[in-house]
C-alpha cells in the first residue's frame, strides 16, 4: 500500500511539475495516522458527540413546545435523545409515532413529530418525578418501566434494571427484541456536562428539589446576568421548572417568607438552629408562612423567576447567622451543607 502510494505522488509530481505540491501530499499521508490517533483519545477521554445541524435546525420548535409543557430547561436533553432517534434525517424526527399508538414512522411532518414527542417526554417527566435516566429510558420503552423502577428499584433508573425489564418484555410479548437496555447510554453521549449530575460532599442538607441538581451557577464570583459586570453571587441556583415543588433542605422553623421584587422575589427562610439557616428564592408561589415548623423535604414553594431572574431556578443560600440578611459575609457557601448525592443519583 505505502509502495503504491509513492508510485502515484510521483507520477503527480510529473504531471504537475511541482515540488512542493509532493511535499504537501507527503505531509497529508504522513498526518492521517497521528489525526486519527488524536480523535481517538477525544473519544477515549468523554469530550462527547456533537448535536448534528440535521437536529439544530429543529431548535426554536424545540423550545416553543419544551415551553408549552413547562420543561423549557430540557432543550438540550430533547436534542440529545432525537440525535439518538434519527439524527433529524427522518420526517418523524423524534420517532413519537408509537407515543400515540401509531406505526413507526406514521408522523411526517417534523413539528408535529416535536410537538407529539416533547409532550410525551413532558408526560412521563412528570411520572418520574424529574428524573431524566428514567425518563429517558421510559421514551424507549414505555411508562411501564417507570411503574417497574418504583415497584422494583425505589423508582431509580439502572442499566441492569433496563436490561431487566427488556428481557422480561421479550419472555412476554416473545419478539427477540424489546426496546435499547442502553438506550440513556447512547442519549447521553450527546449531553456532555448534564450526564454528571453535581455531587455534593459531606454536609447534612437534603436537595432542594425533587430531581437531579443540575447547577446553573455556583456560589462565588461570576458575570452579573442582569447589570453586567462582575458580582458575589452568594448561593447556588439550581435549573428547574414551574411544576417543580422546592423543598426543605432540612428540619427547622420559618423564619420569614414574603417577597423581595429586586432580589430573591418570593422567598423563604428557614432557622435551622441558632447559627444555621436556609434560605430559597425566585419561587413562583410560596408554600410556607412565618413560625411553621417544616421538615427535611416538605414543600416550601413552588419553581419560578420572581425577582431578579433571567429565568426559572432556585437560588438556594446558608447563612451562618440571622444578621445574614443585613451583613453578606454571614452568607457562605451552600456546598458543604449538602450532602453527597452519591446514592440520590438518578440510576
Amino acid at each position: 500500500m505505502k509502495f503504491l502510494k509513492w508510485n502515484i505522488l510521483i507520477a503527480l509530481a510529473l504531471l504537475f511539475g511541482s515540488i512542493g505540491f509532493v511535499v504537501m501530499l507527503i505531509m497529508t499521508i504522513m498526518s492521517d495516522g497521528d489525526d486519527q490517533e488524536d480523535m481517538n483519545i477525544d473519544i477515549m477521554e468523554g469530550e462527547g458527540v456533537s448535536i448534528d445541524e440535521n437536529v439544530k435546525r429543529y431548535e426554536d420548535i424545540f423550545k416553543k413546545y419544551a415551553k408549552e409543557n413547562g420543561i423549557e430547561d430540557q432543550i438540550d436533553i430533547l436534542m440529545a435523545l432525537t440525535m439518538q432517534e434519527s439524527g433529524g434525517r427522518e420526517m418523524d424526527v423524534m420517532q413519537s409515532s408509537e407515543s400515540q399508538g401509531d406505526s413507526p414512522g406514521t408522523i411526517s411532518d417534523p413539528k408535529k413529530s416535536i410537538k407529539v414527542g416533547i409532550a410525551y417526554f413532558a408526560d412521563l417527566y412528570r411520572k418520574a418525578d424529574g428524573k431524566i435516566k428514567l425518563t429517558l429510558q421510559a421514551y424507549n420503552m414505555g411508562g411501564g418501566f417507570i411503574n417497574y423502577a418504583e415497584k422494583h428499584n425505589d423508582g431509580k433508573y439502572s442499566e441492569d434494571l433496563a436490561q431487566e425489564f427488556s428481557d422480561k418484555q421479550k419472555r412476554k410479548t416473545g419478539n427477540d427484541t424489546y426496546g435499547d437496555p442502553n438506550y440513556v447510554q447512547h442519549v447521553m453521549k450527546y449531553v456532555g456536562e448534564i450526564e454528571n449530575p453535581k455531587e455534593f460532599k459531606g454536609g447534612k442538607w437534603g436537595p432542594p428539589l425533587k430531581r437531579d441538581l443540575d447547577v446553573t451557577s455556583g456560589y462565588g464570583g461570576r458575570d452579573d446576568p442582569i447589570n453586567n459586570g462582575k458580582e458575589d453571587h452568594l448561593g447556588i441556583d439550581f435549573a428547574c421548572s414551574a411544576p417543580d415543588k422546592v423543598i426543605a433542605v432540612h428540619d427547622g422553623v420559618v423564619y420569614k417568607s414574603g417577597n423581595d421584587a429586586g432580589g430573591w422575589g418570593n422567598h423563604v427562610i428557614i432557622k435551622n438552629s441558632e447559627n444555621e439557616l436556609s434560605v430559597v428564592g425566585h419561587l413562583s408561589d410560596i408554600k410556607a408562612s412565618k413560625g411553621d415548623k417544616v421538615k427535611q423535604g416538605d414543600t416550601i414553594g413552588v419553581c419560578g423567576q420572581s425577582g431578579a431572574a433571567t429565568g426559572p431556578h432556585v437560588h438556594l443560600e446558608y447563612w451562618d447567622s440571622i444578621k445574614g440578611g443585613s451583613d453578606k459575609s454571614h452568607r457562605k457557601d451552600p456546598n458543604k451543607m449538602l450532602k453527597d448525592k452519591g446514592d440520590d443519583k438518578d440510576e
